[in-house]
């Protein structure tokens, strides 16, 4: 906490609820002041590639991170893939792509605490004979 005239500053150290005794000069009057810090939320994902093209029987890893850095407890889900067409193996906040069937899906990420998501082009094209 630091203070400068009529100014106070308080920095929230983790989430929960205080109260603050404001008093403009020794043995005047006081009130007090309730404070309350709520936890950091997810407010949007980067990743490393907007989409991914992978060739059928190819891997690939797309790693995430959520914004702003620092929000403890994140959880990431990844839903709406077509398992058909490509098969996910989730570590941490990364998930390896591996293209099973010739096709185009969309991979959504979505972060908890808060709402962010972003979604992921797939596109699975066959293999090439050589």
């Amino acid at each position: 906490m630091k203070g400068k005239g009529d100014t106070v500053s308080v920095a929230g150290l983790r989430p929960g609820t205080t109260w603050l005794t404001v008093r403009a000069t020794p043995g005047a009057a006081s009130t007090w002041i309730k404070i309350t810090v709520t936890p950091a939320k997810v407010t949007s994902i980067s990743t490393s590639v907007p989409s991914v093209k992978l060739v059928k029987g190819a891997r690939f890893t797309v790693h995430m991170k959520a914004v702003p850095t620092g929000v403890t407890g994140v959880k990431d889900a990844f839903s709406g893939a077509n398992t058909k067409l490509v098969r996910l193996s989730v570590r941490g906040s990364s998930v390896t792509l591996t293209g099973l069937k010739p096709g185009t899906t969309t991979l959504t990420v979505k972060a908890k605490p808060g709402s962010a998501q972003k979604k992921i082009k797939i596109v699975v094209k066959a293999a090439t004979a050589r």
